[in-house]
């Protein structure tokens, strides 16, 4: 501001004295051990770690992170639940305790994400490889776990498993280890699973062929005096097969709610265009043609064509060329669009009271502008009596260019940080203007 004025021949002078070079230093250190606690004595940075759904059932894997370095523990409250996020917590609070470590808990609204909505569900099919290391050798056989249908989720996965398939109830009791169980597969093929272990109401078995399991599946086991013990698979999830998009193609994202699927065709005609919805279809009012639409992190790209009452029509100009895939769940982003949709979906709004109650900072995720701070500062004044740090996550174009803003606007705050979203930024921005 001073070289400023001194090119336009004005005289100025700072009212105030500005930080230095080391005073800005030691500001900036004592702002990031106000938001992120004291650093460690080895290092100046602090390692923040997003928490999978595993963190809420074993203890074992928190404790190694916290003894591991880990100064941040990371809910993402797009996942799992508040039964599961007090479980990471408890298993945190006991692991500082009994390693004398601090880390502090980052919970992370999910905000208005935009993603494709549900796809038509494929066949009710599932595979089984065995395992390979990466040379395409065999390290092991296919693992699977039979359990009573209905208590799928009572027995989910774990590491030595690959997959977990529904019998008929009574079925696993009159196994043994050892015992072979035959079957014919969807493709036609004779495959057996070899019994390795029963353990009350489950029971392991391996396979050492690739096979291709649907729901009805029929296994046999032959019994005492020759006889042959059937049982049924039961109901498999179906498979979400994605949507493959060329460059040419169009694609018709609805306003109403319906299951997306790809172009359909008799021969070389398209008799059916490539449709799906998204999670938050009010967008759709903001929108214009010529605007641009990215898909999966930038996978994808187009450009809206036609917008109506039923939604907008979209001209794919980037995918590979031999079809990228577009599965549900996956992100939308809208850089060129001014978009009014509020910054806390309702969601959001019921995963606050926990969050006021259990974490030491929350990220803000889609802020755009500084009325959205001041409408979470609202909120946090209604369910929290201790002040909590914020995390403005700058992950859309208009983010970007309200910063300044943004930044004046959290710094009212005891203790505030930015984070750059670089993936998101990137789609929006463009990679070269990231950095």
């Amino acid at each position: 501001v001073g070289a400023l004025h001194g090119l336009a021949g004005h005289g100025w002078s700072l009212s105030r004295a500005s930080p230095d070079f080391l005073q800005g230093r030691s500001l900036l250190e004592e702002h990031t051990r106000a938001l992120l606690g004291s650093p460690p004595q080895s290092r100046s940075v602090r390692i923040m770690v997003t928490m999978p759904t595993e963190a809420a059932s074993d203890y074992h894997l928190v404790r190694k992170l916290v003894a591991g370095g880990m100064d941040c523990m990371r809910i993402n409250c797009a996942y799992d639940d508040e039964r599961a996020w007090a479980r990471m917590i408890e298993h945190l609070t006991r692991a500082k305790s009994e390693l004398g470590r601090d880390c502090r808990v980052v919970m992370d609204l999910a905000g208005p994400k935009l993603r494709v909505g549900p796809v038509e569900p494929g066949p009710e099919v599932m595979k089984l490889r065995q395992k390979r290391d990466a040379l395409g050798r065999v390290m092991r056989p296919a693992r699977i776990r039979l359990v009573p249908a209905g208590l799928e989720e009572r027995r989910p996965l774990t590491a030595d498993v690959d997959a977990v398939l529904p019998v008929a109830e009574g079925a696993v009791g009159s196994l043994r280890a050892g015992q072979i169980l035959t079957f014919t597969d969807a493709r036609g093929a004779r495959r057996k699973l070899t019994v390795s272990s029963v353990g009350g109401e489950c029971a392991v078995v391996e396979c050492d062929q690739s096979s291709y399991l649907t729901s009805g599946t029929e296994l046999r086991r032959k019994g005492d005096k020759g006889t042959v013990e059937r049982f049924k698979i039961g109901v498999l999830p179906a498979l979400r097969l994605p949507i493959i998009l060329k460059p040419g193609d169009t694609l018709f994202l609805s306003k109403q709610p319906c299951l997306g699927r790809g172009a359909r065709q008799n021969g070389d005609q398209v008799v059916a265009e490539a449709i799906i919805s998204c999670n938050i279809p009010e967008i759709l009012d903001d929108v214009r043609s010529g605007e641009r639409v990215w898909f999966d992190d930038g996978k994808i790209g187009g450009v809206i064509k036609e917008v109506s009452a039923r939604g907008a029509r979209i001209a794919i100009t980037q995918a590979a060329d031999a079809g990228s895939k577009l599965a549900e769940n996956k992100g939308i982003n809208l850089p060129d669009s001014n978009l009014r949709i509020p910054c806390f979906t309702a969601k959001d709004l019921e995963d606050l009271p926990f969050v006021a109650a259990h974490a030491d900072l929350i990220e803000m995720s889609f802020v755009r502008e500084p009325r959205d701070i001041e409408q979470l500062e609202a909120q946090l004044a209604r369910f929290a009596d201790r002040t909590l740090g914020i995390v403005l996550k700058i992950e859309t174009r208009r983010a970007f260019e309200n910063l300044p803003e943004l930044v004046f606007a959290a710094m009212r705050r005891p203790a505030a940080g930015v984070m750059i979203a670089r993936g998101d930024l990137a789609v929006e921005c463009g990679w070269e203007r990231l950095a």
